[in-house]
């Protein structure tokens, strides 16, 4: 048995993958940030917001650089979704050459359906954040002191929020794709094996996958065990919509506006981290473990309240969209693709992604 190859589907087996898509992931940011910010000059040299003469003078170019970001902050959040695009060809290419798929089986079959349950996770992640807010509000544990509220004046607050908001999106599609669409689909394949089944392969990669999701967030600042605990089950939550419908729709449209409404609506600390740039200025209070303290609402028992409600809200969802919800086994299912003349690219692009839908 070859532990490094699987001669029958033409490509490395799973554990390899995802060490791979691991070392990308963990390693590349940097390089992609860098690479971001050189496609952010070349646009302000077309533009004429930087002087041409500038590319001889590589520490020139890197100073004009910082005081355009420093002049117009939404940069930061432009270079979010420029990198956000470098993140999609890395996985496209991942797609092709490693994982031999189309890239729409880790959950992007832009269908009519996908958009509705995008729509749904948008507004399950600014309700349940609202839901928490609500309930500290009346039980006395934050007080709302203004509005508007900027920890970096000297910078507009709309361009900050913009940015704010981009990077959300950032990180709800590129996380998401990390830790449930590629790593949840090359798991469940790999524990495919023949005295276990599809869905108990998948439960199991929810479930591994969720717990990794929990302790990755562990070094966040303010993180305790119990705050990677409670992220552990925000995994399950996240990953929920994902191994219910095999599309990532629902959990990216959940992360990001769980994110962008706890921390830059309603001015909570997310996973730790307080921007102190919120819509709502509020002063929080009331005991640790029911708020999460310094952490944010994610670290406390409020928070897994919502994770909980939330969870029951998306299975309800998918049975009442889908007239069904149980685990996607299909997802643990690997068909390996056509590979002569126009049949191969017929199947990688069209055919064959259809199948996986």
């Amino acid at each position: 048995m070859n532990i490094l190859y699987n001669p029958s589907e033409h490509r490395l087996r799973a554990l390899w993958r995802l060490l791979i898509q691991f070392l990308v992931g963990f390693l590349g940011l940097g390089v992609l940030n860098l690479l971001a910010a050189f496609v952010i000059a070349f646009l302000l040299i077309l533009t004429a917001q930087i002087p041409f003469g500038l590319l001889g003078d590589g520490q020139e170019l890197i100073r004009a650089l910082n005081g355009e970001f420093e002049h117009l902050p939404v940069l930061f959040g432009v270079r979010s979704l420029v990198v956000l695009l470098f993140v999609g060809l890395i996985y496209g290419l991942l797609a092709r050459w490693l994982d031999r798929r189309p890239w729409r089986e880790y959950g992007f079959h832009f269908n009519a359906a996908w958009w509705r349950d995008l729509g749904f996770g948008l507004l399950l992640g600014a309700v349940l954040t609202g839901t928490i807010f609500g309930v500290e509000y009346l039980l006395g544990w934050v007080a709302v002191t203004g509005t508007l509220e900027n920890g970096q004046p000297q910078f507009p607050f709309w361009q900050l929020l913009v940015s704010g908001l981009f990077a959300y999106v950032f990180v709800g599609v590129s996380e998401e794709l990390f830790a449930r669409g590629y790593s949840i689909r090359n798991l469940a394949e790999g524990l495919n094996l023949p005295r276990l089944s599809s869905k108990a392969a998948v439960l199991i990669a929810y479930l591994l996958t969720s717990i990794v999701f929990g302790f990755l967030h562990g070094n966040n600042p303010n993180a305790t065990l119990a705050s990677s605990l409670n992220l552990a089950l925000a995994g399950l939550f996240l990953g929920l919509g994902f191994v219910l419908t095999g599309e990532l729709a629902i959990p990216v449209g959940l992360h990001i506006t769980w994110n962008f409404f706890m921390g830059h609506v309603f001015g909570f600390p997310v996973s730790g981290v307080d921007d102190n740039l919120s819509l709502i200025a509020a002063r929080q209070s009331g005991p640790a473990v029911w708020t999460g303290g310094a952490f944010g609402p994610e670290g406390g028992l409020l928070g897994v309240a919502a994770i909980l409600l939330g969870m029951l809200l998306v299975w309800a969802w998918v049975r009442w969209t889908r007239r069904q919800a149980s685990l996607h086994a299909g997802l643990a299912e690997y068909s390996v693709p056509h590979e002569k003349g126009e049949a191969s690219e017929k199947s990688w692009f069209g055919d064959y992604a259809e199948k996986g839908a």
